[in-house]
């Protein structure tokens, strides 16, 4: 029993490295991104930054479904081994019927998967919001250089967040509080 602990423990060991990875990839990828939509002068180099960095998080993703494929193995062993079902039993399944000295290391490392996996959703969430609003950017100024006259949906938005008002919508605002 204590080897398939063990076995289990590396696994998850290595899940939790790319996990990581992961993690400091996203972080990279916010700054790459907010960089972007920051630094107009510097959006050659952002966007590079982006593109890399998005490699780096496939490659990282191919490596963490390697990761999650041992898992997964060494699970379904256990599972047999501990005479539960393996459709229906998962990792806490087994943790719970191990004996106590057995089932730390296993829950202190399925506590850490889960921070991680949180953080990682967190900092995906935040970068499609910010990417969204990085696009909503460009769609503005290729409307103001194409000059259709503003007449593209495209919105803009203040440093808090705030829809800027275009001057159609400025001098409207004007006359009503005038």
């Amino acid at each position: 029993m204590e080897s398939m602990v063990t076995a289990l423990c590396a696994a998850l060991e290595g899940h939790i490295e790319v996990l990581r990875a992961l993690v400091r990839a996203s972080q990279r990828q916010q700054r790459a991104i907010i960089g972007f939509r920051t630094a107009m002068d510097e959006v050659h180099a952002s966007a590079e930054q982006v593109a890399s960095t998005n490699a780096e998080i496939l490659d990282l993703k191919a490596a963490l479904g390697e990761r999650h494929h041992e898992v997964q193995l060494l699970v379904q062993a256990a599972c047999q081994r501990l005479e539960l079902d393996p459709d229906n039993a998962g990792l806490s399944d087994i943790v719970a019927t191990l004996d106590p000295e057995l089932r730390e290391p296993l829950s202190l490392q399925m506590s850490c998967v889960r921070s991680l996996v949180e953080a990682l959703d967190e900092l995906q969430r935040l970068n499609q919001a910010h990417a969204q609003r990085g696009l909503q950017l460009l769609h503005a100024w290729m409307s103001l250089l194409s000059g259709d006259g503003g007449r593209s949906s495209a919105q803009t938005y203040t440093q808090r967040g705030r829809r800027r008002l275009s001057k159609k919508d400025m001098a409207a605002s004007l006359l009503i509080s005038a």
